[in-house]
């Protein structure tokens, strides 16, 4: 989520740079008419591109980053904080899709520039602020900040919602599985909310470290209580109560049935799960899924 002037800039250098390289690499063979067609096809992509960024970003309240105001800091569990924060003009958040992220510029204690991480929405916005769940990390400037430093009425910026890892509208007859490793459930927050809204039957498959690592576990009590046709079931790899998610935890699946799945978890897990359905084959799965981990700018 860039500033979109920066964005447009960022797409011209990048074909300036492709013609470049593609001078240098075929040497004669790139002929003066070669390299027109190039910049003409290249050019017209990228009008396509900035276009439909500009599209975009229309549908937002703000363009580039916003100052938000921090109103609210809150345990989780026991290395996660969720963080709430609204605009510090007092302005209307853009609503997000269910499961979409949020990239945020923090400036540190010390440092001459901001740093951007990207988070998921952890709730649909009912009040005018968003909130994310942050689970510290070792090494990590900025989770460590936040579980460390941060404090209301701190400022940070904010550019819109964005992400295409978002609640589908499917038949809602068809039996949801989510799949959850750590702080992967943030974006799912939301979903499951808006499928058992519907009437869907969902299980959740929620791994963590511990009971102790396992954020959100108050919701997920009052949603199991409130909806009948929810269920979860809990794994923990800690040592000395190992109770990890394996191959027979699939055995449930019944072939040629559908299947809607959101998965959502380290790479590792991710993989786990993805091979234990492909084994399933006969079974029609919708999978959504989506990678996570820290990203810096």
């Amino acid at each position: 989520m860039w500033d979109s002037r920066s964005n447009q800039n960022t797409i011209q250098l990048l074909g300036t740079c492709l013609l470049n390289t593609m001078e240098n690499m075929l040497g004669e063979l790139a002929t003066p008419e070669f390299l027109q067609a190039w910049a003409t096809a290249y050019g017209n992509l990228a009008r396509l591109l900035i276009n439909a960024e500009d599209t975009c970003y229309q549908k937002q309240p703000w363009n580039g980053f916003k100052e938000f105001t921090i109103e609210k800091i809150q345990n989780e569990a026991s290395d996660v904080k969720s963080v709430y924060f609204s605009p510090t003009d007092k302005s209307a958040i853009a609503t997000p899709q269910r499961g979409q992220y949020v990239c945020i510029r923090w400036k540190l204690p010390g440092s001459e520039f901001e740093k951007s991480r990207e988070y998921s929405l952890s709730e649909f916005p009912t009040e005018n602020h968003y909130r994310i769940s942050v689970r510290k990390l070792e090494g990590g400037q900025i989770s460590s900040h936040i579980h460390e430093q941060l404090k209301v009425g701190d400022k940070i910026r904010v550019a819109s919602p964005g992400g295409s890892f978002t609640y589908h509208e499917n038949d809602p007859s068809v039996e949801m599985l989510v799949y959850v490793g750590g702080i992967g459930i943030t974006p799912l927050v939301s979903i499951i909310e808006q499928a058992l809204s519907k009437g869907r039957k969902v299980k959740m498959y929620n791994s963590n470290r511990s009971e102790s690592h396992r954020p959100f576990g108050e919701w997920l009590s009052q949603l199991a209580a409130k909806y009948p046709n929810f269920t979860v079931t809990d794994f923990y790899s800690d040592a000395e109560n190992s109770n990890r998610l394996q191959s027979s935890d699939f055995d449930f699946i019944v072939p040629n049935q559908k299947y809607d799945v959101y998965l959502l978890g380290p790479s590792g897990y991710m993989h786990f799960v993805n091979d234990e359905l492909a084994k399933r084959g006969s079974v029609n799965f919708n999978i959504y899924s989506e990678t996570f981990g820290p990203t810096e700018v």
